[in-house]
């Protein structure tokens, strides 16, 4: 009689090392995961909420954990080196993932639609992103990736449709990025491209914010067709070998300038691009400020002639070297402190074609470079001027308060409304410090009146001339002439509102 063969046990691998349940925040340790005739038949519990991989984990296969809706934290071991196709699409819960030293490579899909993933920090040992990794993650606000890392290959959109995405952080050098990247990234700002041969179509394609784009000086680049198309508030870009045509430039109403027709608007708009920084020095160092040195600009400021010359002081755009800073990818305090100790402080407040000043570009900045380099502007322009004059504790301690107030989550409205508030009370400050000076003044001339002697006897008289010195009319008159003529600065349609200098 024959007897069937008996199949051989099924394999099994532990990949989990502890999950936690959502309910009562309990652990079941070694969850297993089986493998049968090459397709995964998941045992992982409903209802888990926090995931951390075993030491023996080396790849997280295909969907693992698709469509895990409870799913909310993500610890990867450093024994992970690949996370596989979809593993984790669809976890729409999900916020938090750690990765460790010693993953490679994230394949297609991974995270995609991970609508909560707040950011993402990837270890330098990470060499590759897939095709629509991080596509449709609507609430990622940071990619970092190590500057000095492994990664060389980002596949196509893996960042597609990102819209809260506002702070990229990318290696110096790449190998491959791929097709439409960061298109439809609506929140981001600035970003610095690394240094490589080939720019794909539509990589910044529908950036709507995006203003500042570095991008490395190389003889033989390669660029395709809708790179910035519909980036509306695109300004700041350079490309000095740009041998193709305009349509990468398509919807670019910031920079156009006028022309019989289209065509010859978009032409003289590629022009200005490939040529603007071409004899500004400084604005060119200013450009390159990812990696730029204190020492380059510092010899560009010392050896070129027209440096201080007001006539090359803004590009054909109306950008200072101020501006180019702002909108740089990451604003660098020590360039601008550069400047500072170069130019004269009104330099600050130039505003460009479309009348924005630097100020208005590093709040609208979403970069987390940015409010640092926002708070060291104010606080050497205004607070270190204020503290000076010693104001006094309680107002030092208040205007402390707004300074602070200022903080980079906010949006550009509440960013405006803080820096508004803090402005207003330093002017008010600087205010009650003039009053003070009209008073002693009117005060000192009234005394000059009286006798010496009837002054070193009787002290009432002093009293007296204060009160007689007529300060009360002259400091009521005054002030609220002063905070009636600065009232129409803070209003929302006026550009002055952004003006430092008037402060002090």
């Amino acid at each position: 009689m024959y007897r069937r063969r008996q199949r051989p046990a099924k394999r099994q691998k532990t990949i989990i090392d502890n999950v936690h349940d959502q309910e009562d925040d309990t652990t079941a340790v070694g969850v297993v995961q089986f493998a049968y005739e090459g397709k995964p038949k998941k045992t992982i519990p409903a209802g888990i909420s926090h995931v951390t991989t075993s030491e023996a984990v080396e790849k997280i296969i295909t969907e693992c954990f698709r469509n895990c809706q409870t799913l909310r934290h993500l610890s990867i071991g450093r024994s992970v080196r690949a996370i596989d196709m979809g593993a984790f699409k669809g976890c729409a819960n999900l916020t938090k993932v750690e990765f460790q030293e010693g993953l490679r490579c994230i394949r297609g899909q991974a995270f995609r639609k991970c609508t909560s993933l707040l950011e993402v920090d990837l270890p330098k040992t990470v060499t590759s992103i897939g095709m629509d990794a991080f596509e449709g993650c609507f609430s990622l606000k940071s990619a970092r990736c190590h500057e000095q890392g492994s990664l060389d290959t980002i596949g196509d959109c893996a960042f597609m449709n990102c819209s809260s995405l506002a702070d990229v952080t990318l290696p110096q050098k790449m190998d491959y990025i791929g097709a439409e990247v960061f298109k439809n990234c609506t929140s981001l700002t600035a970003v610095a491209v690394p240094k490589y041969d080939y720019i794909r179509p539509g990589t910044f394609r529908g950036c709507t914010s995006l203003f500042g784009v570095e991008i490395q000086q190389i003889d033989e680049l390669r660029i395709e067709g809708s790179i910035f198309k519909g980036c509306t508030n695109l300004i700041n870009v350079w490309v000095p070998n740009w041998k193709q045509g305009w349509d990468s430039f398509v919807g670019c109403e910031k920079m156009l300038i006028n022309g019989k027709n289209r065509n010859e608007r978009y032409e003289n708009l590629v022009r200005r691009i490939r040529d603007r920084y071409t004899y500004l020095p400084v604005h060119k160092v200013c450009y390159y400020s990812s990696r730029a040195t204190v020492e380059e600009l510092m010899e560009v400021l010392g050896t070129d002639e027209n440096a201080s010359n007001a006539e090359y002081l803004q590009d054909c755009f109306g950008l200072t070297p101020f501006h180019v800073i702002a909108t740089a990818a990451n604003p660098r305090i020590d360039l601008f402190q550069c400047l500072v100790d170069h130019y004269p402080i009104e330099v600050l407040e130039r505003k460009d074609t479309h009348g924005q000043m630097m100020m208005q570009y590093l709040l609208k900045h979403t970069s987390s470079h940015a409010m640092p380099f926002v708070k060291m502007v104010l606080q050497k322009l205004v607070m270190d001027k204020l503290n000076m004059r010693h104001l006094g504790q309680s107002k030092e301690a208040e205007l402390l308060r707004r300074f602070e107030s200022i903080q980079s989550d906010d949006d550009f409205e509440t960013k405006c409304q803080r820096f508004d508030s803090f402005k207003k009370y330093a002017r008010y400050c600087v205010m009650i410090e003039a009053t003070s000076l009209i008073e002693l003044a009117l005060w000192k001339i009234q005394m000059s009146l009286m006798r010496k002697e009837d002054l070193e006897t009787d002290y009432t008289i002093r009293k007296d001339c204060r009160c007689q010195c007529g300060a009360d009319v002259v400091i009521g008159n005054v002030f609220g002439y002063l905070c009636k003529s600065r009232s129409d600065l803070f209003s929302h349609g006026n550009d002055e509102r952004y003006s430092i200098t008037a402060v002090c």
